[in-house]
């Protein structure tokens, strides 16, 4: 992955599809702030199902519209400069002859079928027609060019509609910074500090939007030890910031006013930041 974020902090959004996920998986309840959850119309609560945790997306086994079994999600890749979702990046371990490869392919294509599994809205045929790379190349390797290419085989052969449409063209520069390089899973787990160096936590999870790749929140682990005790925070993704020289992700928040603070009632996820996020 490009860690190339001051210019553009959150290469991301986060995060498909008409979805049905998991019944522990589903975000019913959207707290004005982060305060113990409360109750919501049943129109909205089925409204907010298109809200999901990054961290239960990673890793779903994939199959062709054909239905025939491909691999599962290895990464999620973003337009930093638009927090939009532009490719799913899948392994083929199920496809003859593509047990080492590895490939991009337009997160329009993607949609979640339930639990733990998804179905592109291609064949099994196209994909291994399609662009892939190895899993040698990656992250190092892969060249913005590799989104491109996924971008115009797709677009031709299966009638997908480009990313241009909704956000930056994957080749595209910005600062002269190659946009389509942001990997989800180089996010989950890093290390939060404030500008004094103190540690906050970890961004525990992220949270999008699973039918347009929208990133919606990142959630601050605060507290605790080993996951026990610990507090979440629902915070706009803006916050956190990555800055040269610094190897965890930085958040302008005071520790003591943290320690004060509830978070959100980790049974229900909002699906949305809080505002104020820190009281």
């Amino acid at each position: 992955m490009t860690r190339q974020l001051s210019k553009c902090i959150w290469m991301i959004p986060m995060a498909i599809g008409t979805v049905v996920f998991a019944a522990d998986d589903t975000m019913t309840t959207p707290p004005a702030q982060n305060t113990p959850a409360q109750a919501m119309p049943a129109q909205q609560a089925q409204q907010e199902l298109a809200s999901r945790r990054l961290s239960k997306l990673m890793g779903a086994a994939v199959f062709s519209s054909d239905t025939q079994a491909l691999g599962n999600v290895k990464d999620i890749v973003f337009d930093g400069a638009r927090h939009q979702a532009g490719y799913v990046i899948i392994s083929c371990d199920k496809v003859p002859g593509l047990a080492d490869r590895l490939a991009a392919i337009p997160y329009q294509t993607l949609q979640f079928t339930g639990g733990d599994e998804a179905r592109l809205t291609v064949d099994l045929q196209t994909i291994k027609s399609g662009p892939t790379f190895a899993r040698g190349q990656w992250p190092a390797g892969v060249a913005a060019d590799t989104y491109s290419t996924a971008d115009n085989y797709y677009q031709k052969q299966a009638k997908v509609e480009s990313n241009a449409g909704n956000a930056q063209p994957a080749a595209a520069e910005i600062g002269k910074e190659a946009t389509w390089t942001q990997r989800a899973g180089d996010l989950l787990g890093r290390p939060v500090q404030n500008a004094r160096g103190e540690g906050l936590g970890d961004l525990k999870d992220i949270v999008m939007d699973e039918k347009t790749g929208a990133t919606l929140y990142g959630v601050l682990s605060f507290g605790g030890m080993l996951g026990v005790g610990d507090k979440y925070f629902a915070i706009p993704i803006d916050d956190f910031k990555i800055q040269p020289g610094v190897s965890g992700l930085v958040l302008d928040a005071d520790k003591e006013q943290l320690k004060r603070a509830s978070g959100f009632d980790k049974a229900h996820w909002p699906s949305h930041p809080a505002q104020p996020w820190m009281q």
